[in-house]
């Protein structure tokens, strides 16, 4: 899902973030891996190589998630398995002068996990996805040129 950056737009997204965190107070995964599964498959729509969709297949792991929500906790372990991962993917496919941004949410995120571990999840989620729409963004903005 590709972030535009209006009033409605932030509005709709915002009601998004918070019905993931209510669904993950509820232990219901469904939507969650819905949006993670999209959140996914966007990332792989960047990649050019085969290999690069498969890793990111076996980053994807629903296991991991579906743990993580039914156990009603996030590790650094549990995060830095995945979306450390997905991070790192995204990092590598957006234009270098967002690094810094994306390395301090992240690291801005991994404080948050013991605290509030759902809205680490949640944060993880909309970094990552605001992320990958800049790459989309990026992209669309060198076809202009």
């Amino acid at each position: 899902f590709l972030i535009f950056k209006t009033t409605s737009s932030f509005c709709f997204l915002s009601a998004i973030w918070d019905k993931v965190y209510t669904d993950l107070g509820k232990k219901d995964n469904e939507n969650i891996i819905l949006l993670l599964t999209e959140l996914r498959d966007n990332i792989k729509g960047l990649c050019l190589k085969d290999s690069m969709k498969d890793s990111i297949d076996k980053q994807f792991d629903i296991d991991i998630i579906k743990q993580i929500i039914d156990h009603d906790k996030m590790e650094i372990k549990d995060f830095d398995m995945f979306f450390g991962n997905l991070a790192k993917t995204v990092r590598s496919l957006q234009s270098p002068v967002n690094d810094k941004d994306l390395d301090k949410a992240i690291n801005v995120i991994k404080t948050q996990i013991n605290k509030d571990w759902k809205e680490a999840f949640v944060s993880s989620m909309k970094v990552l996805s605001e992320a990958v729409s800049q790459i989309y963004v990026d992209l669309l903005n060198l076809t202009k040129n």
